[in-house]
């Protein structure tokens, strides 16, 4: 029987709340590789349906069902269950511990995760210096994702004092592709005139590489949306605030 076909069983017995059998049909599908089948274990271990709940078994499964996708947070079930893991105390010294770990084998990943937990102040106490150190860390390591929330976060005025110089700045350092964020934010400076020369052009540039992007998901992301306003505000003439 095919790994996938053993899912479509287990997913059966789960829907009839047969919580074991549900169990036995994706530990056998999981050690044939499927991903989905793995994240269906975390699920039950992490809401103790047929097995006895356990955080940490919970976490390495859906951790594993990550790897496995080619994302590390490509699936919004497991990061809303993720979610539930950090909200109980053992929850968080589990997800604490693997944070450590990962920062500690200097995994490039890890300085983003961990710096969005210290400003959350969930996992770890707040503390947003230490955040930007690690953002620092991760834009030196070549992830873009350091200088994108950096950027936001000066221009946004959010845990630090509002800076567009810097917001700019860091911006310019982002080389993640298609990144919405950073686009937006861009576009919203040259519409503006918000540290830069103002430049419809380009400000109609950027909010285009959003609302024009093949990606079948564009719509589910609120940077899409608010591009669209922003292309509507330019046609109007109706231009708004900073924001």
């Amino acid at each position: 029987m095919t790994s996938e076909k053993l899912y479509e069983i287990g997913q059966c017995q789960l829907d009839e709340r047969n919580y074991e059998t549900a169990y036995d049909y994706f530990l056998e599908a999981a050690h044939m590789g499927h991903a989905r089948a793995i994240k269906s274990l975390g699920i039950l271990y992490l809401y103790g349906d047929g097995v006895s709940q356990n955080y940490e078994k919970a976490f390495k499964y859906l951790q594993k069902a990550f790897e496995l996708s080619g994302r590390m947070w490509a699936s919004y079930e497991v990061a809303d269950c993720l979610l539930d893991i950090r909200g109980c105390e053992e929850g968080r010294i589990v997800y604490r511990e693997y944070l450590d770990n990962l920062v500690a084998q200097d995994t490039r990943d890890a300085y983003i995760y961990k710096g969005e937990e210290l400003l959350k102040g969930i996992v770890y106490p707040q503390n947003i210096d230490e955040a930007i150190k690690l953002y620092e860390k991760a834009i030196k390591r070549g992830d873009g994702f350091g200088a994108e929330l950096l950027g936001q976060m000066y221009f946004d005025g959010k845990y630090i004092k509002q800076d567009y110089e810097k917001a700019f700045e860091y911006f310019q350092l982002c080389d993640v592709p298609r990144s919405y964020v950073k686009n937006y934010y861009m576009g919203v400076m040259y519409m503006k005139g918000i540290y830069v020369e103002k430049d419809i052009t380009s400000a109609i540039e950027y909010f285009r590489s959003i609302v024009d992007d093949d990606d079948p998901w564009k719509t589910e992301d609120g940077y899409y949306n608010m591009a669209k306003d922003r292309l509507a505000e330019i046609i109007t003439g109706e231009v708004k605030g900073n924001g």
